[in-house]
């Protein structure tokens, strides 16, 4: 499913019976968010995928580790309640969170189709 060094897994092998929503999370716009003291900051990319995954439902969270190596790697982790969980590691933090968006995604279309 997911292409290079990137993993995607799924901890529970028995599919939602619950209805899922698949929409796409992703928009690539230039946003502006005001913060909390006034001023207007842009929003990044991952930010937006990040609270379209909690506006799902989704609890998720990151981490950025160095590999054996030397390089940074990021990994994301999204999971619900009913025990549906995924874990994807990338270079960059934002390639992080697409392939994490494009695993429920196709988990998502799977489960209906």
């Amino acid at each position: 499913m997911l292409a290079g060094n990137n993993v995607a897994t799924n901890s529970s092998s028995q599919f939602a019976s619950s209805r899922i929503i698949c929409a796409p999370f992703v928009s690539f716009c230039d946003c502006h968010v005001k913060s909390k003291s006034g001023r207007i900051r842009r929003v990044k990319h991952w930010e937006i995928i990040a609270g379209n995954l909690s506006k799902a439902g989704w609890s998720w969270g990151y981490v950025s580790a160095v590999d054996s190596e030397g390089r940074t790697i990021w990994i994301a982790d999204a999971h619900r309640g009913d025990g549906k969980r995924f874990v994807v590691r990338a270079d960059e933090k934002l390639t992080a969170f697409l392939e994490l968006e494009r695993a429920i995604y196709e988990f998502a279309l799977n489960a209906i189709s």
